[in-house]
C-alpha cells in the first residue's frame, strides 16, 4: 500500500488508522490519514464495514409511547448526524430483535419494554440514552444528562417568584427520566415543608386532554400558583386551563416545563423551561455506540453537563417599555 510505505507504517496500522479499528495511537492516525488525503485517498466505506464484519447501520429504538414529542425527533436527526460522519447507516426501529444493524441506541428505556429486553438480549451492543430500570441484560453504556440539577433549578425559581404551592403535572409512563423528575420535586417540597402534589395525566399528553386535566385540577385545588408541566408540549394546556379559568399565567399562576421547544419560544406568554438539546444528546449517544462499534473503550457511564434554564414571562411577567 503506497500510503503506508509514505507514513513509514505497515499495511495492517495503515489500514487501521484509516479504517478507524485497532489500537493506533492518535498521532499515528492523525499522520496516516493526512498523508492519505494528500495522495487523494477516497475511503470506500461498505468494504471497509465489509472487512470489519459489519453492515454499516446502527438503529434507533423509541417506545411507542413516548415517540410522538419532538423531543425524540430532534434526538434522532442528531443521532443520524453522528452515524453519517461516520459513513454509518442510521435506520429506525419499532420491533426487535433486528438482525440489519450492528448496535442499537434505545432512548428513555420504558419499565417492562419486551423490544427493549429483546434488544439487550440480542448480542448486539446497546447505549442507553438516559438508565435502564429492569433488571437483567443492562446497556454496554448510558448517556446520561443531569436532568435533575436544572429541575431543582426550575422549582427554586417559582419560589423565589413567590410560587408555595407547586403542582408538578406528571406522565403515567414509566422511565428514569419521569422518576427522577418526580423524585426532586418530593425531595424539594419535603426541604420546604410544603406537601407535594403530583398529577399524572392518565389519559395522554394531547392538547385538548390536557387542558381539561388540568382545568379539573385548578378548579378542585383553587390554591395551586404555580404548575411544573413534565412532558413535551403539556404546559401549554395548563396555560389554555388557566385561560379558561380567568387565571393570568404570569401573575397569579407561573407556568414552567421540563422540556423546552418551539411551542415553548412562541406561545403566549412564551413559557419558562429548561433546555436540554435534544439534537446534541442523539449525537453523543451514537458517537459511544460507534465508539464501542471500533473497539474503543468508553466509560460505562457518559454524564452530559446540566441543561440550562431559560427563563420567560411564564415566570416572569414582561414589563412594557416606559414611555418617553
Amino acid at each position: 500500500m503506497d500510503i503506508a510505505r509514505a507514513a513509514g507504517v505497515s499495511r495492517t496500522t495503515a489500514s487501521a488508522a484509516l479504517g478507524g479499528s485497532g489500537r493506533v495511537s492518535a498521532a499515528t492516525r492523525d499522520r496516516v490519514q493526512a498523508i492519505a488525503a494528500q495522495m487523494g485517498y477516497v475511503p470506500n466505506p461498505t468494504a471497509r464495514h465489509l472487512k470489519a464484519g459489519r453492515t454499516g447501520a446502527i438503529a434507533i429504538y423509541v417506545p411507542n409511547n413516548l415517540f410522538g414529542y419532538p423531543f425524540y425527533a430532534e434526538f434522532a436527526f442528531g443521532a443520524a448526524e453522528a452515524s453519517r460522519e461516520d459513513a454509518f447507516a442510521l435506520t429506525l426501529l419499532s420491533s426487535g430483535p433486528v438482525a440489519h444493524a450492528d448496535g442499537i441506541i434505545v432512548v428513555d428505556p420504558v419499565s417492562g419494554d419486551r423490544v427493549v429486553h429483546e434488544l439487550l438480549a440480542s448480542g448486539r451492543p446497546v447505549v442507553a440514552a438516559e438508565r435502564y430500570l429492569d433488571p437483567g441484560p443492562q446497556p454496554v453504556a448510558t448517556v446520561q444528562t443531569e436532568y435533575g440539577d436544572a429541575q431543582r433549578e426550575l422549582l427554586d425559581h417559582l419560589w423565589d417568584r413567590g410560587a408555595r404551592s407547586v403542582a408538578l403535572l406528571s406522565i403515567s409512563v414509566d422511565f428514569s427520566w419521569k422518576r427522577l423528575i418526580e423524585d426532586v420535586y418530593r425531595s424539594w417540597c419535603e426541604e420546604r415543608e410544603i406537601p407535594p402534589s403530583i398529577h399524572v395525566l392518565e389519559r395522554g399528553s394531547e392538547a385538548d386532554v390536557v387542558r381539561r386535566d388540568v382545568r379539573a385540577l385548578l378548579e378542585a385545588h383553587p390554591n395551586v400558583d404555580a404548575v411544573a408541566a413534565m412532558a413535551d408540549g403539556t404546559a401549554l394546556g395548563v396555560v389554555a386551563a388557566a385561560h379558561d379559568l380567568g387565571r393570568t399565567v404570569g401573575h397569579d399562576l407561573l407556568v414552567c416545563s421540563s422540556i423546552d421547544s418551539l411551542a415553548m419560544r412562541f406561545a403566549t406568554p412564551a413559557i419558562t423551561a429548561m433546555s436540554a438539546p435534544p439534537r446534541e444528546i442523539g449525537r453523543d449517544a451514537a458517537r459511544v455506540l460507534l465508539d464501542i462499534l471500533h473497539g474503543r473503550e468508553v466509560p460505562p457511564v457518559l454524564h452530559r453537563p446540566k441543561p440550562p434554564v431559560v427563563i420567560r414571562e411564564s415566570t416572569v411577567p414582561h414589563q412594557p417599555a416606559t414611555p418617553l
